[in-house]
């Protein structure tokens, strides 16, 4: 079956309308449903696996300690397939569901004299604040001068601001790109 692609030019009118953002959610869900197997059409699908996948994962969080990750997206199933991927490679991540939260995160830990996170993955499209706007944002904070920020998306031309990024994962993730980011940049624990 062929995928639907949707191009969504930053400057062209209406962009951040409903409708643009569901057509991003929906290629978005249609990447990583397709590299999952699941099919993951309904609101109750979606919100059992995310009770049963990602919640386990929040108890193992507390306990593992600070995380050296943080994932930034507005999907949950594919912040369940990084958080598995690194789960691999014994790596802790932190997840946030869009840029502010994420850009939160970064500054709490700044203000409370932790250490920065190693790397950053953020998703170029969600809602509210796009990845480049973010990685942006994050950028300006002294503290994560030397984090490594990796871009994702379904769509490998979405980027204006390539610069602003360390490495960039496609979606669906494949184990292959993902474990030479994991080598390159040293990332694993």
């Amino acid at each position: 079956m062929p995928q639907r692609e949707f191009k969504v030019n930053s400057t062209s009118p209406g962009n951040g309308s409903k409708e643009m953002q569901a057509r991003r959610s929906a290629k978005v869900k249609t990447d990583c449903t397709r590299s999952s197997g699941l099919d993951l059409s309904s609101h109750e699908e979606r919100r059992g696996v995310r009770a049963n996948l990602l919640g386990s994962h929040l108890e193992e969080d507390q306990k593992a300690g600070p995380a050296d990750i943080l994932v930034i997206d507005d999907t949950e199933f594919c912040q369940f397939s990084l958080r598995t991927m690194f789960k691999l490679f014994h790596t802790n991540i932190e997840t946030a569901w869009n840029g502010q939260e994420g850009l939160q995160k970064v500054k709490v830990r700044s203000k409370l004299g932790m250490k920065p996170y190693k790397a950053i993955f953020i998703d170029q499209n969600m809602p509210g604040m796009t990845g480049e706007q973010c990685a942006e944002a994050i950028r300006e904070i002294s503290h994560a001068e030397n984090t490594l920020l990796i871009g994702f998306s379904g769509d490998n031309d979405d980027w204006a601001q390539p610069q602003l990024f360390d490495d960039f994962l496609s979606k669906p993730f494949e184990r292959n790109g993902f474990a030479r980011l994991i080598s390159q940049f040293d990332l694993a624990a």
